[in-house]
């Protein structure tokens, strides 16, 4: 295991909610950028995020944006769903300034029981909107516990 990428994690984690620690240990996200908290609360985040030197060429960093959309939304998205996975996203890039440290922030804008749609904007440091997303979130709790209770999985075979 590379332990120069873990060092950069334990780093970027320090000033993380728990919650936001274990989804970026588990996400791909920090591998593209280094993330730090700057306000976090139910059902929104915002956070300061650098790309890693590796993926600076413009034609990965839009890869790299689109993965952090996918962590922006899973952290907003816990307080009101818990452990959720977006279901459905639509990304839009901006022409724009190519920058290596920008402003990333996400909102949940409806809730029901097993869904929330959401919005997110990433912003270069002048406050230029770089790109924004919006979608849904589906909660996968519940789908867990099914799983995970095998009196419930009848004629299934576990062995």
């Amino acid at each position: 295991m590379n332990t120069g990428r873990l060092n950069l994690v334990s780093l970027a984690m320090h000033k993380l909610p728990d919650v936001m620690k274990s989804q970026l240990v588990d996400h791909p996200a920090n591998l593209f950028v280094s993330i730090r908290t700057l306000d976090y609360g139910a059902g929104s985040v915002r956070l300061n995020m650098r790309l890693r030197s590796q993926f600076v060429a413009a034609s990965y960093a839009s890869s790299a944006l689109a993965c952090a959309f996918d962590y922006l939304a899973r952290v907003a998205g816990y307080e009101p769903l818990g452990h959720c996975t977006p279901v459905e996203s639509e990304v839009t890039f901006l022409p724009g300034p190519h920058v290596l440290e920008f402003i990333a922030t996400a909102a949940i804008a409806s809730v029901d029981d097993k869904y929330a749609t959401y919005t997110s904007s990433i912003y270069a440091p002048d406050r230029t909107l770089i790109a924004h997303a919006s979608g849904t979130l589906m909660g996968t709790r519940s789908h867990l516990t099914l799983v995970s209770d095998s009196s419930r999985l009848s004629g299934a075979c576990v062995g």
